[in-house]
């Protein structure tokens, strides 16, 4: 529930004023779409999905209009999210990294954001759970006090992300 409800309110915060960019996520994408549609904003989201999953991508995925498909690469599955990420995160300015929920996935995506967006702060939303709160338990992200306080403890998602940096605009 708290992950919906963050991807709700993310959408609704970024995509009046800038573009949201995601890697395309069966569980993720549907929430994405839903509130995008609801904002009459599906055209400020970009989602990116890798040619490894074009069997099975699901539905949600392909009706985006800034549907971005990379390439399938020799090693696989991991090789080929690798690419994405790297193209997704290296394809556009990023002004900071939001990271709810998630597996593994979240972990090494975070990993990547911070050695190429050196100087977009990033913030892992402990209160959705999982990999986020693994990432905000290990200390990654943003260092104040005050910002992290609410990334462990805030749900209304909607005020919490259009206070932090890089956010909202």
């Amino acid at each position: 529930m708290a992950i919906r409800e963050a991807v709700r309110a993310l959408v609704a915060v970024v995509t009046p004023n800038r573009k949201l960019v995601f890697g395309g996520h069966p569980a993720i994408s549907p929430f994405v779409l839903l509130a995008a549609d609801e904002l009459g904003k599906r055209d400020q989201v970009v989602i990116f999905v890798s040619e490894h999953f074009r069997n099975v991508v699901p539905q949600d995925n392909l009706v985006f209009p800034n549907l971005v498909w990379t390439p399938a690469v020799s090693g696989g599955r991991d090789a080929s999210l690798r690419l994405m990420r790297e193209e997704m995160l290296g394809g556009f300015t990023m002004t900071a990294g939001v990271f709810l929920g998630g597996m593994e996935g979240v972990e090494a995506e975070h990993e990547l954001f911070e050695q190429l967006c050196p100087l977009a702060p990033s913030y892992p939303v402990a209160s959705t759970g999982a990999a986020a709160r693994l990432l905000f338990d290990a200390h990654r992200g943003v260092s104040d006090p005050a910002v992290r306080v609410a990334l462990e403890n805030e749900y209304t998602f909607f005020a919490l992300f259009g206070r932090l940096p890089g956010i909202k605009s």
